[in-house]
């Protein structure tokens, strides 16, 4: 069970943490960082109506555009349109900083997490959670969650540790969450086209829906 771990599983956790967080301080981080800068230069210089970037930032745009189709299919450079709205009835409005956050620090390198180091063939085989449903959502439903897929060509595994924790904040709905892995679906033996790898935490998550 999730929490009842023996040993040998808090061995192959912590294993894959620190394979995580090298990739992520040694590689992720400073393009992140680096992608801060290139954004800043270049969005001001992106039309309104385009929801791409140019193919030289191309690691840096959302992975959703080439996955869906161009906006509003896939999430453009600034989310999808109930994002949008709620962002916009919370006061944020100007084009560009609305498109930095999204590309910069709410999914910063979303291409290349999910393109080079995504997952493509595999099927959601294991999900231990203290939600009844098994899904966590860092707007929706707070708790733990592991989920596990496998791949039956390759004979590989991947993985998502999951937890959210809601709070309030100035009268304002927050969430703290950290989630690493891959991002894999909520449902068993549900199987996808493409899944992207994820390492993120966040200590202030806007929660407009969360559950009441």
């Amino acid at each position: 069970m999730l929490f009842n771990w023996d040993g040998n599983t808090w061995c192959v956790g912590g294993y894959r943490f620190i394979k995580h967080l090298v990739i992520y301080l040694a590689f992720c981080l400073p393009f992140m960082a680096l992608g801060c800068i290139l954004l800043a230069l270049a969005l001001p210089f992106v039309k309104p109506k385009q929801e791409y970037l140019p193919r030289w930032l191309r690691w840096w745009d959302n992975a959703s555009t080439y996955i869906n189709g161009h906006y509003p299919l896939g999430d453009g450079l600034s989310g999808d349109p109930t994002y949008r709205k709620e962002r916009a009835k919370a006061g944020h409005t100007n084009l560009f900083w609305e498109r930095f956050y999204w590309l910069a620090l709410r999914n910063p390198m979303n291409y290349f997490e999910v393109f080079n180091l995504g997952l493509t063939g595999y099927k959601t085989t294991r999900i231990e959670s203290t939600s009844p449903t098994g899904r966590i959502d860092r707007t929706l439903i707070e708790g733990y969650s592991y989920t596990e897929a496998r791949n039956p060509m390759e004979k590989k595994i991947a993985y998502q540790y999951y937890y959210v924790k809601f709070y309030t904040l100035f009268e304002k709905r927050r969430s703290i969450w950290f989630r690493w892995g891959w991002k894999l679906p909520h449902n068993l033996n549900e199987s996808w086209s493409m899944e992207g790898w994820v390492f993120s935490l966040s200590l202030w998550q806007e929660v407009y829906d969360a559950a009441k």
